[in-house]
């Protein structure tokens, strides 16, 4: 265990005392992520890996990152996008990732129907059976327009950054 926490390449697989020697397999979960200890942690990018004692399969490799979407225009003022920031950071980053990079669900790749109900999603509770809670008791319609901004600002970077190094 780290001071930071836990990382990825600590955590580890037991094996069986009863298992044939061909049954045998070791588990690790491989690769970095926000229990990495990392400062500014980085996206999260990690694998269960499982091998079989004495097996030869090879690992395939990571898929590409999906390119984002194109953003909508940011329409909001500085003042709100950095209120919405520390919002996100407050609220949201421990499971939608630092920066809005990835986490359990990458929230720049949105798409426009989810953007237009995401005052609902995150007030009104409307994807609670997908896991996503609603916070209408710790946040107001005002704070969660915030995050909206911060959002499309996030994507809008990100989009462009994308654009120029042509990917």
């Amino acid at each position: 265990m780290s001071p930071h926490g836990l990382a990825a390449d600590e955590v580890g697989g037991a094996l069986e005392a009863d298992q044939a020697p061909d049954e045998r397999v070791v588990a690790r979960v491989r690769g970095i992520g926000v229990l990495s200890g990392q400062e500014k942690p980085l996206p999260n990018v990690s694998r269960l890996l499982v091998f079989k004692l004495g097996g030869t399969a090879k690992l395939p490799p990571m898929p590409p990152a999906p390119k984002l979407p194109a953003p909508p225009y940011l329409r909001a003022s500085e003042s709100e996008v950095i209120e919405g920031r520390a919002l996100y950071a407050n609220t949201c980053r421990s499971c939608h990732g630092e920066d809005a990079k990835g986490g359990i669900k990458d929230l720049r790749y949105m798409s426009p129907e989810t953007r237009r109900q995401f005052n609902d999603i995150v007030l009104g509770g409307i994807r609670a059976d997908k896991g996503m809670a609603s916070f209408k008791d710790l946040l107001t319609p005002s704070q969660v327009n915030a995050i909206n901004a911060y959002l499309i600002a996030r994507a809008n970077e990100d989009w462009s950054d994308d654009a120029v190094r042509g990917q």
